[in-house]
């Protein structure tokens, strides 16, 4: 991948040394001018559209159009963090996520030092955990105002908008819209490792919009989910009776629909969690439990009523292109897909043996970031970890990676690495709920019950795939926690607020 950039880089010299020229005056004017904050706007809109757009691009600057919006966010995050030091004469923002994320850096350079391998893959194995980390350091280095951040929430919520009503077009289309929706390298892995790889579920039947996979989608309307239910619960009173009840079911039941047809079950239960954790543990509502106690009835009549009618036996639901709501429900339970989770090196063989295995070979510090379980080891194709253990290349001994973020950190940086990849979170859902029970803000407020509900349902999707290295996600994930670490500081002063 390296390799491949940087001949990319060589042979466009010209191109390359005249765009260098073009960025520094556009960061001279982006700082001037305090706008920096438009750089994060195009991000937001890239990254969701990104996958759509590489079908259009032409191929030849593919890894540059891949990787530029990531070099232009570190360069102005950059730019800041030196301007910060000339203005306020301090190395960093205090705030309470330093200390995880140092420490889980230094675990990582520990495990690198144990392992012994190469840097290069230490840094790519840091950088696909940690890479949008960097835009909650702009915002904290920029501290944007009010204003701001109600353009950069309006600007989330539009673009998650877009993708639920487009992915409710593309279910009503049946299939016909995937062609030119679908791209191959939304697989997130090496393309010379790998090939073209084709839509493996059938047309129309699970939808993602312009992110590229079912899964990226249903975690992004997971997230505006949250989003929505936070500020139907901070609105105030007058607000909310001017604004009619049937507006808000319409615009819920869309979000829902558009979730439930990307038939990413992982997603279903980050929402649900989410939405009890927001709704009953946060909130006290009872009409949550109300609510969730008629989703369990309906939905167990509906299983039901299927197992009864179904043409064959219910213990035998594999996974397979074309299936029912109900088949994909079952299917989790399904003994003979459990059984083909393990003998055909699925999620299930990783879950068990990752432990028995791996973090048994190194329990303490890990076998290193970027040798195992996730996206590094299968763009690198990086075997190495794999073949000294004896164990298949990831996912159907053949993607690399295991479907489980929290088992790979585990394997990767060892028992120690993923407590503190855990108190991440931790803290993240601590100052939120802090914020949401004590911020005096109308965003402050907001931002603090989504990120209660997104921290959690986020952790949760870490157990069924690699959701913590999706850059649609993880990049909105850090953005929202970046600027409600803006109300933190703000209101750590006060008498009656944590100070950590």
């Amino acid at each position: 991948m390296l390799d491949s950039f940087l001949i990319t880089l060589s042979t466009n010299f010209i191109p390359v040394f005249l765009l260098g020229i073009i960025l520094i005056i556009f960061f001279r004017l982006i700082f001037q001018t305090n706008s920096s904050y438009l750089i994060i706007i195009f991000l937001l809109i890239w990254y969701p559209l990104e996958n759509f757009l590489f079908n259009y691009l032409p191929a030849d600057y593919f890894l540059f159009f891949k990787y530029f919006p990531e070099i232009l966010l570190y360069f102005t995050t950059l730019i800041a963090w030196v301007l910060y030091i000339k203005r306020t004469g301090k190395i960093i923002p205090k705030n309470p996520l330093n200390k995880p994320l140092f420490f889980f850096i230094l675990i990582s350079l520990i495990s690198l030092l144990i392992n012994q391998y190469s840097p290069m893959v230490w840094a790519l194995g840091l950088r696909q955990l940690l890479r949008f980390a960097v835009v909650f350091w702009l915002i904290i280095l920029e501290d944007y105002d009010e204003h701001t951040v109600k353009n950069l929430l309006f600007f989330c919520g539009g673009v998650i908008a877009f993708e639920a009503l487009l992915g409710l077009v593309q279910y009503l289309s049946g299939g016909r819209l995937d062609q030119y929706l679908f791209f191959s390298g939304a697989f997130g892995v090496a393309k010379a490792h790998l090939g073209d790889l084709e839509q493996f579920w059938a047309p129309g039947t699970r939808v993602f919009a312009t992110l590229g996979r079912y899964d990226q989608l249903g975690s992004f309307l997971f997230l505006g989910l949250v989003i929505l239910l936070s500020v139907f619960y901070t609105l105030p009173l007058h607000t909310l009776q001017k604004i009619k009840k049937s507006y808000w079911f319409l615009v819920a039941v869309l979000g829902l629909l558009a979730l439930i047809f990307t038939y990413s079950r992982a997603s279903w239960l980050a929402f649900l969690i989410s939405f009890f954790a927001l709704g009953w543990v946060l909130m006290k509502d009872v009409r949550i439990i109300k609510i969730m106690i008629l989703g369990v009835v309906l939905g167990a009549v509906y299983l039901g009523v299927f197992a009864l009618t179904y043409d064959n036996n219910i213990l035998r639901i594999t996974d397979k292109p074309r299936a029912s709501l109900a088949e994909r429900i079952l299917e989790i339970t399904s003994p003979e897909s459990l059984k083909n989770g393990y003998e055909g090196f699925g999620r299930v063989f990783f879950l068990i043996n990752t432990p028995r295995v791996v973090v048994l070979s190194s329990p303490i510090w890990g076998v290193g970031l970027g040798n195992y379980g996730g996206g590094v080891s299968a763009m690198l194709n990086n075997t190495i970890v794999y073949d000294k253990l004896n164990l298949p290349f990831g996912i159907q001994n053949f993607y690399g990676q295991i479907d489980n973020n929290w088992f790979a950190i585990w394997g990767e940086t060892g028992t120690v690495g993923v407590i503190v990849w855990a108190l991440i979170f931790y803290t993240v859902a601590k100052v939120a709920w802090d914020l949401a029970k004590k911020d005096n803000t109308f965003l402050g407020v907001v931002l603090g019950r989504t990120m209660v509900g997104v921290s959690v349902g986020l952790v949760v999707l870490g157990f069924f795939g690699p959701y913590f290295e999706f850059r649609s996600l993880m990049f909105y994930f850090w953005l929202l926690t970046g600027l409600m670490f803006l109300y933190w500081r703000r209101n750590k002063n006060a008498s009656n607020f944590i100070k950590i």
